[in-house]
């Protein structure tokens, strides 16, 4: 790391200012020359707590997340910010970004930075301290100049949902971000026919929820579609006629809404064939390919990134959603692979402009092209890059017929439940039936997801997860290939509107969530053995099981629940006052 401020008191000063509890900083050159910054620490604590104090950290992309100790930190996902996307931290630290919270007693500490305009930050810890780092990427400070950096929180012995409310309200007043859309339901081809998705495949499932669940909006056609990444509006011949398919969505009275990847293509694709200069430049001046600096990407790799600092580029992006929205008639954009538009690498157009304003400048350019009123969803994106360029965010990886997935997932999406300010939390989608298919992963290879691959009590697991998020409804099966009471348990995804739970404590095992004249509490249980739990509910309400659709009884108080191995429940209060 360079210039940090220990060793940087005669080169520059960090400056402060308070709004509220969102401490604002800024940095003045104190020199009579130009200077160059790289990663600057711009705050340090000295670490006073035992190390097997428990944590959880944010990534930077929004599939890496981090749990564990102090001592002992481990990332939840299988995608390392730091092993998988080789993205940089110091030599004998351990490091996650944006977010730290550490366990003090029942409440937490928290270290956050509150804004994301320019600059990626990261925070760190050895056995001596804690500290907090923006990564400037070299930008060039005027003499006596002056450059506002990010704002940071800082909190000490919180409970955990009133801290991530405040963090979120902090985030929301520095980008000025819009309340969330609520009502995004939908089906995804994605988990039951992956790239190989016809439009024969999405007929058929179009008739089902215009059968039975008509109250599913949108038709989500997802990745295989296009004839190359990066050429989103050329149709894959093996797909089918878009027109048609868009016609047959709309005809049944649903709403068409589509998979890309924006900033991303790939060596075949007609973009860079014929416009190899929207691209981030390697020294020579040429498309920098994605696996020489990060992974290289799960299909179609290595792609190369498009430039958001090149206004031609920016006007490409915008060229291909605004065709979508008024030729194609799409209201609904899926966005993936989003994090590689912003990763700190290569050559960009505009040499002063930071990877993050690049990102920003690209997701601006698509927001112009989409609409004010179009929903965009980020995907495998940046997490505080994305902060108010999206109207909702996936919060976990890829959903798997599989036990280990479903568990890990479910811990993902519950700890960021509390970003629901920021955006409408997509948990990826609901699976309701077992499907042999070969699921291609993020990381490019399959894994091979069997029929019976998941038991119903981890079936029931996956639901109270989804239903804790409190945000997207989107089936993931073939639903052509439900029966009646499966359409039932899906509607009350729907039906049962609430706000998304509220967690106490980091091992993420309860939350709460509010709704109009009743509660509810999701209780978890990842073990191989029972486990009983105790909740708390309003003074006299009945309680009742929402998946198993039976009463538990009154209650005062709390209830005590038996949870079974690799199970959850959802349980409703309804106050008897």
């Amino acid at each position: 790391m360079t210039n940090s401020a220990e060793n940087s008191s005669n080169i520059y000063r960090i400056q402060k200012g308070i709004t509220d509890t969102d401490t604002e900083l800024f940095l003045e050159n104190l020199t009579d020359s130009v200077i160059t910054l790289g990663e600057i620490c711009v705050a340090a604590f000295p670490n006073t707590y035992n190390g097997s104090s428990r944590i959880y950290g944010e990534g930077f992309t929004m599939l890496s997340q981090y749990t564990g100790t102090l001592n002992e930190p481990r990332c939840m996902t299988k995608y390392d910010d730091f092993r998988h996307y080789k993205l940089n931290k110091s030599e004998g630290y351990n490091a996650v970004y944006n977010l730290l919270l550490i366990e003090n007693n029942d409440n937490v500490d928290i270290f956050a930075f509150s804004s994301c305009r320019r600059f990626s930050g990261r925070i760190e810890w050895n056995s001596d301290e804690i500290r907090m780092i923006l990564n400037l990427e070299n930008i060039s400070v005027k003499p006596r100049g002056r450059v506002q950096l990010e704002n940071i929180l800082v909190l000490h012995n919180v409970e955990n949902g009133a801290a991530m409310a405040l963090l979120s309200e902090c985030l929301v007043r520095n980008h000025d971000v819009p309340q969330p859309s609520s009502d995004i339901t939908g089906w995804c081809s994605w988990l039951c026919f992956g790239p190989d998705v016809t439009a024969d495949d999405i007929d058929a499932n179009i008739l089902a929820i215009n059968r039975h669940i008509p109250e599913l909006k949108y038709i989500q056609i997802d990745d295989g579609f296009q004839a190359h990444m990066g050429d989103w509006l050329t149709v894959s011949k093996d797909f089918g006629s878009m027109e048609d398919t868009l016609e047959s969505i709309r005809k049944r009275g649903a709403e068409p809404a589509i998979w890309a990847a924006p900033f991303i293509a790939d060596r075949n694709s007609a973009l860079l064939a014929e416009h190899p200069e929207y691209f981030v430049q390697d020294s020579d001046g040429k498309p920098l390919a994605s696996d020489r600096f990060t992974f290289g990407g799960w299909r179609c790799a290595p792609w190369y990134i498009l430039d958001g600092s090149n206004p031609d580029a920016c006007g490409y992006l915008e060229h291909v959603f605004r065709t979508m929205r008024e030729k194609w008639g799409i209201k609904y954009f899926k966005l993936d692979a989003n994090c590689w538009g912003a990763f700190s690498a290569g050559v960009r157009y505009d040499k002063s402009c930071t990877s993050v304003e690049s990102y920003r400048l690209g997701m601006e350019a698509v927001r112009r092209g989409a609409g004010d009123d179009a929903v965009i969803l980020g995907c495998n994106a940046p997490m505080w890059p994305s902060v108010g360029t999206v109207n909702s965010m996936r919060v976990s990886g890829d959903m798997c017929r599989q036990w280990k997935a479903v568990r890990m997932l479910g811990q993902e999406i519950c700890a960021r439940t509390w970003t629901h300010r920021l955006w409408c939390v997509d948990p990826d989608v609901i699976t309701l039936k077992n499907q042999t298919i070969a699921q291609l992963m993020p990381d490019g290879t399959k894994a091979e997801c069997l029929k019976d691959g998941l038991m119903e009590n981890e079936i029931e697991y996956h639901k109270c997860a989804v239903f804790a998020a409190g945000g997207f409804v989107l089936a993931g099966d073939d639903l052509s290939r439900y029966d009646l009471a499966d359409f039932d348990t899906l509607k009350i995804f729907l039906h049962e509107k609430h706000m998304p739970a509220v967690f106490s404590s980091l091992d993420f095992s309860v939350g709460y969530m509010s709704a109009d004249g009743c509660s509810y509490a999701v209780v978890f249980n990842p073990d191989d053995s029972p486990c009983t739990k105790s909740v708390r509910c309003g003074q006299e309400a009945l309680a009742y099981d929402v998946f198993a659709k039976h009463s538990i009884g009154k209650c005062n108080g709390s209830v005590e629940l038996t949870i079974p191995p690799r199970s959850a429940r959802l349980i409703k209060f309804i106050s008897e006052e």
